[in-house]
């Protein structure tokens, strides 16, 4: 048990077996080997790697409890093998070996007898497709064990991607089609050679430029596949929601004219300038903002409401000259040069952070005419 931050790669010469409770910060480096966690143990790894070259087992196999985040797995035989307990997946990569000659999943759930239940939130899972022998799947479930599927990229075998009765999708991305695992209220819509599991209320799925102007111009929920595009603010009508894959950047100055429309999970980025410009309104939700100014020269026509959002600019963070009626923003970070414009009714922050860039003379916040700071 206990924590562990690896300084350098480390070649194991025998499996780490996790008899306590145990914290693995991989801190960007390999830990080369296979990890094994008894009953009874728990391990949570982040943010490195780790590869395993042996044939006969897997490259983490767990009878605990096991949290997974940003951790990248390949694997000679399965990347995970979770017999029974409890594991959660977010995020990282979790792949088969190209050399791999046997039947082999990136994640392998359950075994003879026993009980295992999975959450992945999300990370891409690359199954056998390509190996020696491919055969197998991205996940893997046998009797007894369950994994509900909520976000994700999946790449299976010849045959499978998902595989194994008690198996729940209600997200991500897949290479075959998984709507025989789809759970109630979704459903699979196929793009571009892709299936996307989405909410029943999601009217399309969208992966060129034109695709989302099209989409957005017809209204209802619309997923954006990740990707890298130009916002369409011209062509969403009320009422429309965009949710936007992880990895979804809109470039550019993007004008956010979306009167009564919703983007969530959206990155604007411009290096060389204003991420948004020109006139702003509706609603954003954990999008981010980065650019040599996240948010500036902004008029607000009507009240903007920002949650969860992340504004970083070298220079501005976000800056309003002028407007008029409110902008609101809640539990959001800003980083730069934080200014707001007197002509503006009211803007009020709610749980915000603020940070200096060190560049401005004036950092963190500089504020005047009408505002709020509310728990920031």
């Amino acid at each position: 048990g206990g924590a562990v931050t690896l300084n350098e790669d480390v070649a194991l010469d025998k499996p780490l077996v996790v008899q306590g409770d145990m914290i693995i910060n991989l801190n960007g480096k390999t830990l080369t080997g296979n990890l094994s966690v008894n009953a009874g143990a728990t391990l949570s790894a982040n943010g490195g790697s780790i590869v395993n070259n042996d044939e006969t087992t897997s490259g983490i196999v767990s009878n605990g409890t096991l949290t997974l985040d940003d951790v990248n797995v390949t694997s000679a035989r399965h990347a995970l093998r979770i017999e029974s307990g409890t594991a959660v997946i977010n995020g990282g990569t979790y792949k088969v070996a190209p050399t791999s000659s046997k039947t082999v999943h990136a994640v392998n759930v359950g075994d003879d007898g026993t009980s295992a239940n999975v959450v992945i939130k999300g990370g891409t899972f690359i199954g056998p497709k390509g190996t020696k022998a491919d055969s197998g799947s991205a996940v893997n479930v046998r009797n007894g064990s369950s994994v509900k599927i909520e976000g994700g990229d999946f790449s299976g075998g010849k045959k499978h991607t998902l595989s194994g009765s008690d198996i729940a999708v209600s997200g991500g991305t897949f290479d075959q089609d998984p709507s025989a695992k789809v759970a109630s209220g979704y459903k699979a819509v196929v793009s571009d050679g892709r299936y996307y599991v989405v909410a029943e209320n999601v009217k399309a799925v969208a992966s060129t430029e034109a695709e989302i102007k099209a989409a957005a111009a017809a209204g209802g929920t619309v997923v954006v596949a990740a990707g890298e595009y130009t916002f369409p603010s011209s062509s969403i009508v009320a009422g429309t929601t965009l949710v936007c894959e992880e990895g979804t950047v809109f470039t550019g100055s993007s004008s956010l004219d979306i009167k009564g429309a919703t983007v969530e999970g959206a990155t604007f980025d411009n290096p060389s300038g204003n991420a948004v410009g020109g006139s702003i309104n509706g609603t954003f939700k954990n999008c981010k903002f980065t650019g040599k100014n996240a948010l500036r020269y902004t008029y607000a026509g009507e009240t903007v409401v920002f949650e969860n959002c992340e504004f970083s600019g070298s220079t501005y963070g976000i800056h309003f000259d002028g407007g008029a009626n409110d902008v609101i923003f809640r539990n959001c970070v800003f980083s730069g040069f934080n200014a707001m414009g007197a002509e503006l009714t009211m803007v009020t922050f709610e749980g915000c952070t603020f940070k200096g860039n060190g560049i401005s003379g004036y950092n963190g916040a500089n504020l005047w005419g009408s505002a709020k700071m509310i728990d920031c």
